[in-house]
């Protein structure tokens, strides 16, 4: 399968709208029940919100405990911490105790740590369309400027830094062709806004906290008129 089916006992997770790499509860339940367009991972809109939430605490759960193993797993073999010469359960228990301290710390309070969302995209008004093309036009000057590297200057994903990504799993990917419109983590505006503000977690696509709210919209609009079609398609100049 191409994405390959995601090992939760890392603890990352591409798709968020938190400031934090973790997901909240709302993050993995909106994965759950749209999936992820583009790859074999498909919607369970048929499950109602309480079975999402409960698969979602599940998942959440085997992230913390593989997390938890992972970092005794280094402590032990990797860094050699373990002293055979002394009471090896109790030097485990530590290890452990201190793992779970960590890794809990790093899923705390993320249902409170959302990216914030300020304004929202210039709509196409055809009756006065100016300021929708000037949210274009600065859009492709931003991504000209920050995305291009990757995504290439039409968007396919052919720039200069394409070849020989991978992503933290160690498999081969490549810049989103976005002129196709599959976006995995959601074609909404507000899916795209935070992509662009808070990265895909476990790739090499950073954030961009720095941009203004209006500069981040401006980028939405225009990835989003790459992928536009038909005879009322507006595209920038």
């Amino acid at each position: 399968l191409t994405p390959r089916p995601r090992n939760y006992t890392r603890g990352e997770f591409k798709c968020r709208s938190n400031k934090t790499p973790k997901p909240s509860i709302k993050d993995l339940v909106r994965t759950l029940k749209y999936g992820m367009n583009g790859s074999m991972m498909p919607p369970f809109e048929v499950y109602d919100d309480a079975d999402l939430q409960a698969v979602a605490h599940y998942v959440r759960y085997l992230s913390i405990r593989g997390e938890v193993e992972y970092f005794v797993h280094q402590r032990v073999f990797k860094l050699q911490e373990l002293d055979l010469e002394e009471n090896v359960v109790n030097q485990l228990a530590e290890f452990y105790e201190e793992a779970q301290e960590i890794v809990l710390s790093k899923w705390g309070a993320i249902e409170d740590q959302q990216i914030e969302v300020e304004g929202e995209p210039v709509a196409y008004d055809p009756e006065d369309p100016e300021p929708y093309l000037e949210s274009l036009k600065l859009g492709r000057k931003l991504f000209i400027a920050q995305c291009a590297t990757c995504h290439g200057h039409d968007g396919q994903g052919g720039g200069e830094q394409a070849d020989g990504m991978y992503d933290n799993w160690g498999y081969k990917i490549e810049p989103r062709n976005l002129t196709r419109g599959v976006y995995r983590g959601g074609g909404r505006p507000i899916d795209i806004y935070w992509r662009i503000a808070g990265g895909i977690t476990g790739t090499p696509m950073p954030a961009f906290p720095k941009l203004t709210a209006e500069e981040k919209w401006a980028i939405v609009n225009y990835v989003r008129s790459l992928a536009a079609e038909g005879p009322d398609a507006v595209k920038a100049d």
